[in-house]
């Protein structure tokens, strides 16, 4: 049974740090779980924390989509099996999301939110570049939240903000 309800705040790999500023500057908990490789490069996630009833943040930047994603879903449904209330996802960059493409070409980033749209309740991101196209909740299920950090030197704070908001 859990006996708080502060925000968790659990960082894929290489997120460690972002993650652990967001959990001090939203009173958050941090909890790091274990991530490692079978020899076949199968990734594996395990998350030793009761989280029923819990508010999730996964923290993970997405700047090499094809070795992170994997990792990340696997993160997500680990948070809803042991029972989060909600599982949010801040991407603290976000994989091109240009919709435009040439013939031929896969649409990655509908194909991208349609896998992760089912996993995660929301999503906060800095500037994904969607200017070519729709809107990020045009092509993701859940509300998001894209900021702009033109001039900010340190994005924590910002995404911080970003969270408290799309929790509301």
């Amino acid at each position: 049974m859990a006996t708080t309800s502060r925000l968790v705040l659990i960082p894929l790999s290489g997120n460690e740090a972002i993650a652990a500023r967001l959990a001090g500057l939203l009173d958050g908990e941090l909890r790091i779980p274990e991530m490692r490789h079978l020899p076949d490069g199968e990734p594996r996630f395990r998350l030793d924390i009761d989280l029923h009833g819990r508010r999730v943040a996964l923290v993970c930047a997405l700047d090499d989509p094809d070795a992170k994603f994997l990792p990340l879903l696997f993160a997500a449904r680990t948070a809803s099996e042991l029972g989060a209330a909600s599982v949010g996802l801040v991407a603290p960059y976000a994989a091109d999301m240009r919709p435009d493409r040439p013939s031929g070409e896969a649409p990655s980033s509908r194909l991208f939110a349609a896998r992760l749209s089912p996993q995660i309740d929301w999503l906060v991101t800095v500037e994904p570049h969607p200017h070519r196209g729709p809107s990020l909740e045009a092509i993701y299920d859940v509300p998001t939240r894209v900021l702009d950090a033109a001039g900010v030197d340190d994005i924590a704070p910002l995404l911080a903000r970003g969270i408290a908001e799309i929790m509301i």
